[in-house]
């Protein structure tokens, strides 16, 4: 049985990593890509027959604009402080927010679940 060096197992592990950047960097691109058809387009999400879906998404904050009247609304509502994320609960389907609030709409993200791999988001 011949030995295989260490020097052979690096250059492999090299061109592994270089593979899997050039791959990453695919994939990247193909995100942006689809995210964008999926906006023009304007469809949620895509589904293959495998039952891999892509869906656009984004992330919704909440951003305090008056301090004092946030404060006197997370007391009403039994906040001791402002809670961003309790706020966003109860109000994430309100279509107007009370005032010393505003709603900020972050970028859009690909989401993709598959049966045969992880769940994978950015």
């Amino acid at each position: 049985m011949k030995a295989i060096t260490n020097v052979t197992l690096a250059t492999e592990l090299f061109a592994v990593l270089k593979e899997k950047d050039a791959l990453e960097e695919r994939e990247k691109g193909l995100r942006e890509k689809l995210l964008t058809n999926l906006k023009q387009q304007g469809v949620a999400f895509v589904r293959l027959e495998n039952g891999t879906s892509f869906t656009r998404s984004h992330r919704e904050t909440l951003k305090v604009t008056g301090e004092q009247m946030a404060l006197n609304w997370a007391s009403e509502n039994n906040c001791l402080t402002i809670d961003l994320t309790k706020a966003m609960k109860i109000l994430r389907r309100e279509f107007t927010l009370p005032t010393g609030f505003e709603r900020k709409v972050g970028a859009d993200y690909l989401t993709v679940k598959s049966k045969e791999h992880d769940v994978h988001t950015e």
